[in-house]
């Protein structure tokens, strides 16, 4: 490891704890034989982009006969059989990714990478993989799901599912152990309490790496105990690297031993805080009385307040016991590892047997008297993506225009949209490309994520969310349109645990698509047409996530950034800072517009002056009351525009408040909620102002 130099110290710091130089020195300095090399790539201007290490390790043949908790014997003997013709003793495995613990990025890419350069960075693994002499090649932990046609797929990979990775989202309000037994429903907290209590004559002892030697022998011991119910181990863990690690970063690091009777070492654990996840790593204990002394939850608990007083922000559990662990309120993330043999052959003969490797059912606990909305996850959980529906539709494949409602190269979908209003006025002209992200119209069905496939889906799309939403940029933008499989609109309205989980399930489902569809929208328009978001409702809790975690991230599509619609739902002033902000006037650009539109005197439970809120009839930040002059008209459902100068909106609490409404048979047209019309009140509004944005950005890129 001689290549951890100054550059990789300083441009790792913020990077998973695994590429730490303290992490990886550690290992170095126990090695009881594996080969480690890092890995950088590099742009022209000498920036590193992207990094990778890479182990060889020998992976014995001689282990999985049998289920090690049930002793039964276990499935894939052919295979087995077949394995050790091949590798009598062991195989040499070329390993991209933490060898000794669980992490979901196998690479590290520094922030600004662009997704072609990543695409090219992991592509390059795989060049590299194949020129090592290992017989088999592994990446080792992505998340699931894997994209359509991804790289490492291209090359032969073969995905198999694995345990989840298993995380407690630690709540801010718990201040002391009591804080979260008290957040716990009564069956949970009892059961909390009683593993206090068998375990109380327990007691935990933390160890310094100058006390090592003293413990080494116990630890040791326990720890082989531990590993000997492992079902399958890549490569043996060298014990002696906690005490370097605790040498080498004091303050991150402890190592807790648990004493019993007189003084008899019946367990420890170890753990790391990094970027303020608190990762238990490794455990030991005593099988002949861990039952009896519930020593493994005990150090599931004491984990969690360890995590409350390092004001950890998230507790990464590992993987197996999911079951136990889902009972202090971690949930499952799902993970995959990726294999291929170098033997062309083998690579062919493996990839049935690991389509029949499933990870093992466990029960999903929900211990918390107060889960999470649907809704609040939407905000609050962007990164951590799960995938356990049942009936879950296939994704779509983005390179064919069947699964575009609407795109450049294919004719409208609608005929009704065959007219003047919706046609370019810029023929062979340069013109923003728009991606648009579609309302919820899924309200009920077999999955908590609609078929996109469907055909009673796809005509509601097609006659209603094109021309009274996409189609108000059709005359100055081309405009693309992806079915992506949305979440059922009950799943905002949760009322268990078991229903928050599964739409949440289903929306990061629906974000996946949406992103895979952008990433073909990117590569598919031109390098310099500027980039128009636009959405609603459902969509617009999409198109924020894709801002966040896509678009804005790389400074290339951040300057491409015209201007973001974000209609329909909540979005924070601060949401996009520091790279987009909302707008403040009409020609504003690099910036976000958001509204939501309500009766006079009627606000939803989310609003306050933190939210952003635009009037779409003034487009000024300091005109927040509009005259109905200015009112350009709406557009009916029957496909006509009328009744201009019949509408004054005003800005008020984080929402559009319906202040005016003078046009024929108004009273038909007072309601408390206006979200279905959060386009068409303003359409024509919205329509000339996209125009005088897009002259804006012309004017602008003329002058530079």
């Amino acid at each position: 490891m001689q290549s951890l130099d100054a550059e990789w110290i300083q441009a790792t710091s913020d990077a998973p704890l695994f590429f730490q130089t303290q992490w990886l020195e550690g290992l170095e300095a126990n090695n009881n034989g594996w080969e480690a090399e890092t890995i950088r790539w590099s742009r022209a201007d000498g920036t590193v982009i992207g990094r990778a290490i890479l182990h060889t390790i020998g992976v014995s043949t001689q282990q999985g006969d049998t289920y090690v908790q049930t002793g039964s014997p276990s499935e894939g003997s052919a295979f087995r059989s077949l394995l050790r013709r091949w590798a009598p003793k062991e195989f040499s495995t070329s390993v991209v990714g933490p060898l000794f613990a669980t992490d979901l990025e196998p690479l590290f890419f520094h922030p600004n990478a662009s997704i072609e350069e990543q695409e090219w960075i992991q592509n390059h693994v795989c060049k590299i993989l194949a020129k090592e002499d290992a017989r088999v090649l592994l990446i080792k932990d992505v998340a699931l799901p894997l994209e359509l046609d991804s790289p490492w797929q291209r090359r032969g990979f073969h995905p198999y599912e694995v345990e989840p990775l298993m995380v407690l989202h630690m709540d801010p309000s718990w201040k002391s152990m009591e804080d979260y037994l008290n957040s716990m429903k009564t069956k949970f907290r009892t059961k909390a309490q009683s593993v206090m209590a068998r375990s109380a004559n327990c007691i935990g002892v933390p160890v310094s790496f100058h006390e090592w030697h003293h413990w080494e022998k116990y630890l040791i011991d326990l720890y082989n105990q531990v590993e000997s119910k492992a079902g399958f181990k890549l490569h043996p863990f060298p014990l002696s690297t906690l005490r370097s690690w605790m040498e080498k970063s004091p303050s991150e690091t402890q190592l807790v031993v648990y004493l019993h009777g007189e003084n008899v070492p019946v367990g420890f654990r170890f753990h790391w805080l990094h970027r303020g996840e608190l990762h238990a790593l490794f455990v030991g204990m005593d099988y002949r009385n861990h039952r009896e002394l519930s020593i493994y939850p005990r150090m599931l608990y004491d984990y969690v307040e360890d995590g409350i007083r390092l004001g950890a922000k998230s507790l990464h559990l590992g993987r197996t016991a999911a079951e136990m662990k889902s009972g202090i309120g971690a949930t499952p993330i799902r993970s995959a590892g990726l294999t291929r043999a170098k033997n062309p052959l083998l690579n062919a003969m493996i990839r049935p047997f690991l389509k029949k490797m499933v990870p093992p059912t466990y029960r999903t606990d929900f211990p918390f008297k107060k889960a999470l909305t649907a809704l609040a996850l939407v905000y609050g959980s962007f990164g951590m993506l799960v995938h356990a529906q049942n009936h879950e539709p296939s994704g779509l494949d983005y390179t064919k225009l069947e699964s575009w409602a609407m795109h450049p190269e294919i004719p409208l979908r609608n005929p009704d949209m065959q007219t003047d209003r919706y046609a370019s006025k810029f023929q062979n002209a340069d013109k923003p490309a728009v991606f648009y992200i579609y309302p919820t119209f899924y309200d009920k069905g077999k999955s908590w994520g609609v078929d996109p496939r469907d055909a009673m889906h796809q005509k509601e799309v097609i006659e209603k969310a094109l021309p009274n939403q996409a189609g108000v940029f059709s005359q100055s933008a081309d405009v693309y349109v992806p079915y992506y499989r949305q979440m059922r609109i009950d799943g905002y309205y949760a009322r268990t645990p078991e229903q928050e989980y599964a739409a949440k399930c289903a929306f990061d489902t629906a974000y996946e698509d949406v992103k895979k569809a952008y990433r073909f929208f990117l590569k598919s328009i031109p390098v310099d047409a500027p980039i128009v978001i636009s959405s609603h409702s459902q969509g617009t809790n999409h198109a924020e996530r894709l801002l966040k975690e896509v678009i804005l991230p790389d400074p290339s599509q951040q300057k491409r950034l015209m201007v973001a619609y974000l209609i329909g739902m909540p979005i924070q002033k601060n949401a996009l800072s520091p790279y987009c902000l909302p707008c403040k006037e009409a020609t504003d650009l690099g910036c976000f517009l958001s509204w939501r539109t309500f009766g006079k005197n009627y606000y939803p439970d989310v609003a306050d002056d933190s939210i952003a809120c635009t009037n779409p009839i003034t487009w000024s930040s300091a005109v927040r009351r509009n005259p109905l002059e200015l009112h350009q008209g709406i557009l009916f459902g029957t496909g006509t525009i009328k009744n201009p100068k019949s509408l004054s909106v005003e800005i008020s609490r984080g929402t559009l408040q319906v202040r005016e409404l003078a046009m024929p048979w108004s009273v038909f047209y007072r309601w408390k909620n206006y979200h279905i019309g959060d386009y068409n009140l303003y359409w024509l509004n919205i329509q000339s102002n996209f125009e005088l944005r897009c002259t804006s950005w012309y004017g602008r890129q003329k002058e530079l």
